[in-house]
């Protein structure tokens, strides 16, 4: 008798014992997570700001790319193959910044929204995403394809 009462007594320790280790490892799960979405917000931004500085920095980038968000028609073919590689870079880390904002809180997506109007009412940026839009996943697709109906729609 006494040894049933002891086994009872030690499975019921032992399982409150594995329940403070599940609680345990998810809290532990739960700050990694925390950690990394912090992180990940912080690439973002470190992502924007080497871009910006790439073509801030360079003087020859940076008159390229005034030109070509005013009016890039006079453009000579290799500039336009130039800002279309750099396009190739900026939308593929935009598209990766956009799946992050989305996993942290996409009530994020607002300023970054307002971002993408600014850029997709430029014709450059339109013409880019018209020719090579199929390059990028379906909901990053349809995140810029609703931006540019709504600045249709106005």
């Amino acid at each position: 008798m006494e040894s049933d009462k002891l086994n009872q007594w030690l499975t019921l320790v032992a399982n409150i014992g594995v329940i403070a280790g599940l609680i345990l490892v998810a809290y532990e799960i739960n700050q990694t997570r925390a950690g990394l979405e912090i992180s990940a917000s912080a690439d973002t931004t470190d992502n924007f700001t080497d871009s910006v500085y790439a073509v801030v920095h360079d003087s020859e980038i940076s008159a390229l790319m005034y030109r070509a968000e005013r009016s890039y028609e006079g453009l000579e073919e290799f500039e336009l193959w130039r800002i279309h590689k750099y396009f190739d870079g900026f939308f593929a880390m935009a598209q990766q910044d956009f799946f992050v904002i989305l996993e942290i809180a996409e009530e994020n997506l607002v300023p970054y929204s307002f971002d993408w109007r600014e850029r997709l009412s430029m014709q450059v940026y339109r013409d880019y995403w018209e020719r090579r839009r199929s390059r990028y996943h379906p909901d990053f697709q349809e995140f810029l394809d609703r931006i540019i109906g709504e600045l249709d729609s106005v």
